[in-house]
């Protein structure tokens, strides 16, 4: 049963397939992620290169949390609390892609806007399209679990 729950409508994320890019820190190549993995750079602990946030990724993250801010006010500086947290998603019918590539975006945003815990705190999930959600933005429930 929820105890807390906050609805909110956010710009739409972007996928994640293109969100991240890898910099070489003594150099000036630049990779994607998908580059660096298939010539075995991207790995745990490597010390030369960095994932780097791509400027569109950038661009989301201000413009929703514009919409944070804006809202800010009237929530509590960590809206839902310690704890599990269950999440809603609504995309618009006409979003092209598939949803999941969009989800993580949303999750870490959440969790950087202090709007949820951690996403490893999530234990439901429910993602899908609607015709009543507005093209170019997303419909988003989250709510505190009981243990």
């Amino acid at each position: 049963m929820p105890t807390a729950r906050l609805s909110l409508v956010l710009p739409l994320p972007p996928s994640v397939n293109h969100s991240h890019g890898v910099r070489e820190i003594a150099g000036k190549s630049k990779l994607t992620i998908r580059q660096a993995k298939a010539i075995g750079l991207v790995s745990e602990g490597e010390a030369t290169f960095a994932l780097f946030r791509q400027p569109h990724y950038r661009a989301w993250i201000k413009e929703a949390g514009l919409c944070i801010l804006a809202r800010r006010p009237a929530m509590p500086v960590r809206a839902l609390g310690p704890g599990f947290y269950g999440l809603r998603v609504r995309w618009p019918q006409d979003m092209r892609g598939d949803n999941s590539n969009r989800i993580k975006a949303l999750e870490d945003f959440l969790a950087y806007m202090r709007i949820t815990p951690d996403d490893r705190f999530e234990r439901k999930l429910d993602a899908g399209f609607s015709r009543h959600v507005e093209p170019g933005t997303c419909a988003v429930t989250v709510w505190t679990l009981r243990p």
